[in-house]
């Protein structure tokens, strides 16, 4: 900012670099806006082209600006940014085409998630070359006219000493330089140069300076309320992968032949009074609930450390079992329950009539889901972990919606439980709402 102007707060450029840094992302925003409308995902690839947009928007910042401070100091405002735009616009041009074609041309390729980035990408950077030419344009004159006002960045209603101005809006004291320059051209060349210059002059003037301001950003919010909300997040498995691939094939026969894919799911508990029995009435109605939803395809009442407790313990109270016997509540359970997670040897929980054992579980493999305040036994248990399995889609956005559902039906059954329901694939959806609420904050 500083240093494509000058003495800071007189001859300084910070709130156009202010307003530069507006144009990159306002670029951004419609490019993927763009790609939105004709059927583009926005996928996790297709957001490494910031890194790319920014690094082109401000090397034409600067090649703009840098063009300007070497115009001839006795031009009028017009003329200079007339002057600047048409050294440093042939420039930005060709490389901003050059770009979009080698992105356009890269979007040919049978990688989906690469083709996804390259139209993205491609979009953007010509939405970047509109605003460069338009919004950056109108901002840059009236930045020039500040400077040849004498009044400072940033603060504007408030003047300086003419001596610190660099700049000013004196008319030329040849006027006869544009006759020099059309005897200079001549065929297309003149005619190219004639329609630059007329167009620069018009960008450069100060009510369509202002009028592009106000027109671009009135954009903002219809961008915000139609195009970002249609983006599609995410894209199909076969996007990450070459057309063809096994893997791709494999994976649609398995959803054709066994209808969805699964993914384990967790419930977390926190600070709930287990020794209490209505505390674990609550629970048991929680996981009831959670489990009539259609897509849970392995409850979470088959897969915990309390239902394992109670099937160990009704084992041993219908058998004469040598092993002590369990509570299933009040005092005394909490110390039960830190002695069954310390056994390592097999546990009987189905037999047959005869006696022979059907089924066993270790109770030590569940020891990992119980958060213990202190000492086991002795202390509190704080949080604890049940475990599901969920069928979902391949899509993430579709897998998102679906445990968004799935939160919905806990916290209208949980009562007074400190309860949620989490899966991997939430990590990045809840850290972005947690990013959001402390901004809003």
């Amino acid at each position: 900012w500083l240093a494509l102007g000058g003495r800071p707060l007189r001859n300084s450029r910070l709130t156009l670099g202010t307003g530069a840094v507006a144009v990159i992302l306002l670029s951004v925003g419609a490019g993927l806006g763009f790609s939105s409308l004709v059927g583009v995902p926005l996928t996790e690839i297709s957001l490494l082209m910031v890194f790319v947009i920014v690094g082109v928007g401000v090397d034409d910042v600067i090649v703009v600006v840098d063009f300007l401070q070497r115009q001839p100091p006795h031009l009028s405002i017009v003329e200079r940014i007339s002057g600047a735009l048409g050294g440093a616009g042939p420039a930005i041009q060709l490389t901003s085409l050059t770009n979009l074609i080698a992105f356009l041309i890269a979007a040919t390729v049978d990688f989906p998630g690469v083709s996804y980035f390259c139209l993205s990408a491609g979009f953007t950077l010509f939405a970047l070359f509109l605003l460069t030419t338009t919004l950056f344009t109108a901002l840059l004159t009236f930045d020039e006219r500040r400077r040849g006002a004498m009044r400072l960045d940033c603060l504007c209603c408030i003047g300086f000493g003419a001596g610190d101005s660099e700049t000013g809006d004196a008319e030329p004291s040849s006027p006869s330089h544009k006759e020099d320059d059309k005897r200079a051209h001549s065929g297309l060349r003149a005619a190219v140069s004639s329609a630059a210059r007329a167009y620069d002059c018009f960008v450069a003037s100060k009510p369509v300076a202002l009028v592009v301001i106000l027109a671009f950003t009135s954009l903002i919010p219809l961008g915000f309320g139609f195009a970002i909300g249609n983006i599609p997040l995410g894209a199909e498995l076969a996007s990450y992968f070459p057309d063809g691939s096994p893997y791709v094939a494999y994976t649609a026969d398995t959803q054709e032949n066994f209808v969805a894919l699964d993914t384990p799911g967790y419930l977390v508990l926190r600070d709930v009074k287990w020794e209490d029995a209505s505390a674990q009435t609550a629970v048991d109605s929680l996981l009831a609930a959670l489990e009539s939803d259609d897509f849970v395809i392995a409850p979470y009442s088959t897969n915990n450390w309390l239902a394992a407790y109670r099937a160990v313990a009704a084992d041993r109270g219908a058998t004469a079992s040598a092993a002590p016997p369990l509570r299933q509540s009040g005092d005394g359970f909490l110390a039960d329950v830190a002695a069954f997670l310390k056994e390592t040897d097999p546990q009987c929980v189905d037999r047959q009539l005869g006696g022979e054992c059907l089924r066993e579980i270790i109770p030590a493999r569940y020891s990992k889901e119980v958060v213990w305040a202190g000492e086991a036994g002795a202390s509190p248990i704080t949080a604890t972990r049940f475990s599901c399995t969920l069928a979902v889609p391949d899509e993430v956005k579709g897998r998102v919606e679906l445990m968004n559902e799935h939160r919905a039906t806990a916290d209208a059954n949980r009562g007074s439980i400190d309860a949620v329901v989490w899966s991997y694939f939430m990590l990045f959806s809840d850290r972005d709402r947690i990013v959001v609420r402390l901004l809003l904050q």
